[in-house]
């Protein structure tokens, strides 16, 4: 068994080498700046008790995501290539494996006491797994595919209320990038199929949010 799982091995890295070497598959990473946006459908966070009973009402709430950061490695195969190598049409399917973060702050406050208000600031983290189906052209690229939502957590770093989100499992990503060389420029947005929603606590009361989460990325990478 474990020789016969040795030669399978074998088999497998001599197949990718081949590949490798005919540039058919490339491995590489990216980093950049990240911004996501949050429209929700609720303008207030009403809080209830354990038994549903309705306790405060704050109608003044602001929630503002901000800048963050996003680093992936990127693995990419090609699938197809036109005749005319040099400028030439190009099809890839490339898989990411993407980690995110940027801090997101809740202000809300009563309309009938403006001094009576809540503050929080929560890091968003998150591990992304796009599927893209790719369409390259001299250096042009485009892409387009699913992407599964693996990971996200959302940590209160300071303030009054915390936050527990069920987003969706699946969103999908649209981008156009630039490759020269080795050194590759991608602009992507990463949208979701459907609401995310989000649990909000405070001491022994609890509001639900609901509302559509979506992202701007710009990348520099380099393949190996």
């Amino acid at each position: 068994m474990n020789k016969r799982l040795l030669i399978l091995l074998c088999a497998l890295m001599c197949v990718c080498t081949e590949a490798m070497a005919e540039r058919r598959i490339k491995l590489g990473a990216r980093a950049g700046l990240l911004s996501r946006s949050l429209t929700l459908d609720d303008k207030a966070l009403n809080f209830t008790d354990a038994h549903g009973t309705a306790v405060q009402s704050y109608e003044k709430l602001n929630v503002e995501s901000r800048y963050g950061f996003n680093a992936a490695l990127v693995f990419r195969a090609r699938v197809w290539q036109s005749k005319n190598e040099v400028e030439g049409a190009s099809l890839y399917v490339e898989c990411d494996a993407e980690y995110a973060q940027n801090n997101i702050v809740i202000d809300a406050r009563r309309e009938s006491d403006d001094t009576d208000f809540i503050s929080s600031k929560i890091t968003l983290r998150t591990v992304d797994v796009p599927v893209l189906l790719c369409m390259r052209a001299s250096v042009v690229r485009l892409c387009a595919g699913p992407v599964l939502h693996a990971f996200r957590m959302y940590d209160v770093q300071s303030g009054d209320v915390n936050v527990n989100g069920a987003n969706p499992i699946c969103g999908y990503t649209l981008g156009i990038g630039f490759d020269f060389g080795k050194v590759t420029l991608d602009g992507r947005y990463c949208g979701e199929f459907t609401k995310g929603s989000w649990d909000v606590s405070k001491s022994q009361t609890s509001a639900h949010l609901t509302g559509a989460m979506s992202s701007w990325c710009i990348n520099l990478g380099v393949a190996f």
